[in-house]
């Protein structure tokens, strides 16, 4: 039986982010959400990044874009040039945590 590792329920939610490992030059690439929670958010994007690293990303909720980091907890093949990210949040300042409540609880209705 799977251990569930999470505090908080997922949103599924479709939202268009940006990644690149911490650290690294360049724009990163693009993919888009698949759920989010406080905690963390699942994404799929066009490249794998390794396991337990950390990476930044740009959420965009909305007309709002929120920056972000996270480490990568798991990682998954979907298809050719298709990767679904597992991430943790962490480090987030509090106007982020408070921007990103409101909008879980928009979708959560």
């Amino acid at each position: 039986m799977k251990h569930e590792r999470r505090q908080e329920a997922r949103i599924k939610s479709l939202n268009l982010v940006r990644v690149r490992e911490r650290g690294s030059p360049g724009p990163g690439v693009l993919g888009r959400t698949l759920d989010l929670s406080r905690e963390g958010a699942r994404l799929e994007v066009e490249r794998a990044f390794p396991l337990e690293s950390r990476v930044c990303f740009s959420l965009a909720l909305g007309n709002l874009v929120l920056e972000l980091e996270g480490r990568v907890r798991s990682l998954r093949e979907r298809g050719a040039h298709r990767f679904e990210l597992g991430l943790q949040l962490y480090e987030l300042d509090p106007y982020a945590y408070e921007d990103l409540d409101e909008f879980l609880q928009l979708q959560a209705g």
